[in-house]
């Protein structure tokens, strides 16, 4: 009677055994689950702060490029009403081409610094007089 007993206790170990052969099974399959998820969690914050990064950018790309615009405006403003001046100056009878002048050279002495004073290479501002 004890090969009975024997085979019974073999049985048990063996079912034992693959209870945590299935257990440790189960235990490396739901950490796999929790690494994919914490790797997708990581993956999903440094995305989120990279957008971020690069909507910080496009709004300061976006505030510069509106303030140039501005500016583009306020000097089409400023070169409108120097022609209109100029324009009014050469169409006098006779015409003051010599104020007409004195304006345009006003005004590109009152330019920003960098911005190249055309007078200088004899170009549009020339002091050539018509009469």
């Amino acid at each position: 009677m004890t090969a009975p007993v024997t085979s019974i206790a073999m049985l048990a170990v063996a079912a034992v055994s693959a209870a945590g052969a299935v257990g440790m099974l189960l235990a490396f399959v739901y950490g796999l689950g929790r690494s994919d998820a914490n790797a997708a969690r990581e993956e999903a914050i440094a995305l989120a702060a990279t957008r971020a990064e690069l909507i910080r950018d496009l709004k300061a790309r976006l505030e510069a490029l509106e303030h140039a615009c501005q500016i583009q405006r306020i000097a089409t403003l400023v070169l409108v009403e120097l022609l209109a001046d100029v324009k009014r100056d050469i169409e006098a009878a006779p015409p003051h081409v010599d104020l007409a002048l004195a304006r345009i050279e006003e005004f590109a002495a009152d330019a920003p610094a960098g911005v190249e004073n055309p007078d200088a290479r004899g170009g549009l501002l020339c002091r050539r007089r018509v009469r």
